[in-house]
């Protein structure tokens, strides 16, 4: 067996861990779960594993999905506040923003969906802090289609 920090068997090391992370569980406070807003069709359809994130503003972002519900609601990009007011940014209907929205450096949101755009196979939006929506890039399928990521932001400012 293999010696560890300080000389200890490997073993012993593990067990040390072990116990300190029982401790600081047995110490950590209780936490509380707190539904913030909830969807019901009206305000938007299938939140799914889309991502929320945090804005400069303190709300948070993110999208739904329409497609599992067969469209019968609306995709939307919403903003939730810490109070738990829910509205919608911008809604993108029959288009699937599948992955989340990102916020850029530039304050602006952006994102993807799977279905729209000139072709229909999906496309890139930007949503501006007013709520002003652009299709920034269309896909053809000949460049790909029905993007299902989510997008980044490079320390070069590329998203």
């Amino acid at each position: 067996m293999g010696r560890g920090a300080k000389g200890f068997p490997e073993r012993d090391i593990n067990k040390l861990y072990l116990s300190m992370l029982c401790v600081v569980a047995l110490s950590a406070d209780a936490q509380t779960f707190t539904t913030l807003a909830q969807f019901d069709g009206t305000n938007g359809g299938y939140v799914g594993y889309n991502p929320l994130i945090q804005g400069e503003d303190g709300n948070f972002y993110g999208a739904t999905s329409g497609y599992y519900v067969h469209f019968k609601f609306p995709g939307t990009v919403f903003k939730v506040a810490p109070s738990g007011t829910l509205t919608t940014v911008q809604s993108l209907r029959n288009s699937d923003p599948y992955a989340g929205v990102l916020q850029a450096a530039d304050g602006n949101l952006y994102g993807t969906t799977v279905y729209a755009g000139s072709h229909g196979d999906g496309r890139i939006f930007g949503i501006v802090p007013d709520g002003t929506l652009s299709t920034l890039f269309s896909f053809t399928g000949h460049d790909g289609s029905n993007p299902e990521g989510q997008l980044i932001q490079t320390s070069s400012g590329t998203i």
